[in-house]
């Protein structure tokens, strides 16, 4: 499995814990409610702001490499290494004179 290359993400990047659920109403008009999985995944949502064009490039060719395939990528605070796949289709460069800007949403497996 190929690792996410080692590029710092901006402050501000999020990370959201997924845990679906199944809603069923009665004729009664009561709502029940139940988990519909048994574990939960994170979704992250990696910032990259400012970055040269070099590492865009890096993140790029991985993203190109790897659409559709799981990867691994180690959290910079908690160093915990998450299995990922990428959640979007396209990859958006917002292009400056010097750095860029790009955003990637990925979601556990």
């Amino acid at each position: 499995m190929a690792a996410f290359p080692d590029i710092p993400v901006t402050i501000g990047s999020q990370s959201s814990l997924y845990i679906p659920i199944v809603q069923t109403e009665s004729e009664g008009n009561y709502l029940r409610v139940r988990r519909k999985t048994t574990r939960s995944r994170r979704i992250f949502t990696l910032d990259f702001k400012e970055i040269s064009y070099t590492d865009y490039a890096l993140i790029e060719a991985f993203f190109e490499a790897n659409q559709g395939i799981s990867f691994t990528w180690t959290h910079p605070v908690t160093s915990i290494e998450y299995d990922l796949v990428f959640m979007q289709d396209t990859l958006v460069q917002t292009m400056g004179a010097t750095s860029c800007d790009t955003s990637i949403l990925v979601r556990e497996i």
